[in-house]
């Protein structure tokens, strides 16, 4: 009978830390998958920053602006670090090509790049870096997972 008691008490006590090893394991891979992605969110976004060059952004505006009627007022919303070159550009020739009333606002949520869209209406093209790298994630995310494995245990459980 103590034999019986105590083989009882072993398998509880072996069931009870294999399930608890399991469950360390999965935490410690969400843990380590949601670092990953955190890893490449932050690259994502430095990548983006600095694909959102001061040459670039006059080439974007000027792009966007000519798709746009002439004598259109624009309106150009920028973060408070790119307002300055934004100024500059348009000091320097930029309100010449494009052919329309520019105004630019700063709004401070915005840390890089802009949105653009014709004055005193809601449609803008939106070129800030969070946009980006919203837009870009979404084509990421599904090799990402796929390379941290998320892929595979999906198909199994569905």
């Amino acid at each position: 009978m103590i034999t019986q008691d105590a083989e009882k008490k072993a398998e509880k006590f072996k069931t009870g830390a294999e399930a608890g090893v399991r469950q360390a394991s999965r935490d410690m891979i969400l843990v380590i998958k949601e670092k990953i992605t955190g890893l490449f969110d932050r690259i994502l976004k430095t990548k983006v920053e600095q694909a959102l060059s001061p040459d670039f952004i006059k080439m974007l505006i000027l792009k966007l602006a000519e798709s746009m009627q002439a004598g259109e007022a624009i309106e150009i919303i920028s973060g408070k670090a790119d307002q300055g070159k934004l100024q500059e550009f348009l000091q320097a020739g930029l309100k010449d090509e494009l052919k329309n009333e520019v105004e630019i606002k700063v709004d401070k949520r915005i840390t890089k790049g802009f949105r653009i869209g014709i004055k005193d209406q809601s449609a803008y093209y939106d070129f800030t870096d969070e946009s980006i790298v919203s837009s870009l994630k979404e084509f990421l995310n599904p090799a990402i997972a796929k390379l941290l494995g998320q892929g595979e245990s999906e198909k199994n459980n569905g």
